[in-house]
């Protein structure tokens, strides 16, 4: 048994596809509200950007619910805007980044509409993303690429266009079965937490490059509308 959480209009096929009101949904459920599954009966879940659209505690218990459904070994996915991402969207004054779908006036307006528009109540970074699934009783949690994990039932299921969304697995403990922080696997999901973070401050930097030169050239620009009076200097 496979579950789509937040369907929307995606239907994915050998799925049980769910959403509150979407006509394509298998079923309609509140998903604020328990799951009607037995415990250890689903294999794997999946969301695609539909995390955010509940408040933190909300997520806590339904990722909870998540937690119990699932049979040992089983995987949730979870897809969600990232927080930072859309931080450094803002400082970088990138109106367009969204373009195709949304385009806010300025950028406080970007700030103020993703946080309010589509329902949306929580966003999340890395570390946040992270922690809620940790109190949810996943103590093996791997952050991973668009499209792409080791798992075949979730590769290729993104159906938006990627804008560097938080995409995260999290596999229920066989049982008995002990997390140790030197096992290969809580190795490689360090080693990548470290590359994810060296990503995220490469970004950071050119962001801060590309702002320095801009206002570089704006400084330079006014100067020069100073120099024939038409704009004074600050």
């Amino acid at each position: 048994m496979k579950l789509h959480l937040g369907c929307g209009s995606i239907h994915l096929p050998g799925w049980i596809n769910i959403d509150m009101e979407a006509p394509e949904a298998d079923m309609h459920l509140d998903l604020r509200q328990p799951l009607p599954f037995e415990s250890a009966s689903v294999d794997c879940v999946y969301s695609e950007h539909f995390i955010e659209h509940v408040d933190r505690d909300e997520a806590v218990k339904l990722l909870k619910e998540v937690q119990r459904v699932l049979k040992p070994g089983g995987v949730i996915r979870l897809v969600t805007p990232d927080l930072r991402f859309l931080c450094c969207t803002y400082l970088a004054g990138n109106l367009d980044e969204w373009g195709y779908i949304w385009r806010p006036a300025s950028g406080a307006r970007m700030i103020n509409e993703s946080m309010r528009l589509w329902g949306h109540q929580f966003l999340y970074d890395t570390e946040e993303l992270d922690a809620l699934l940790y109190e949810s009783g996943f103590t093996e949690r791997t952050y991973q690429n668009w499209r792409a994990s080791a798992y075949s039932e979730l590769s290729g299921l993104e159906t938006r266009p990627y804008h560097r969304d938080l995409i995260i697995e999290g596999r229920k403990a066989l049982a008995g079965e002990g997390i140790d922080p030197h096992t290969p696997t809580a190795i490689a999901a360090m080693i990548w937490h470290e590359r994810l973070q060296e990503r995220e401050r490469a970004y950071a930097h050119a962001l801060t490059t590309e702002m320095t030169r801009q206002a570089a050239r704006i400084r330079a620009l006014e100067q020069q509308l100073a120099q024939v009076g038409h704009f004074p200097t600050r």
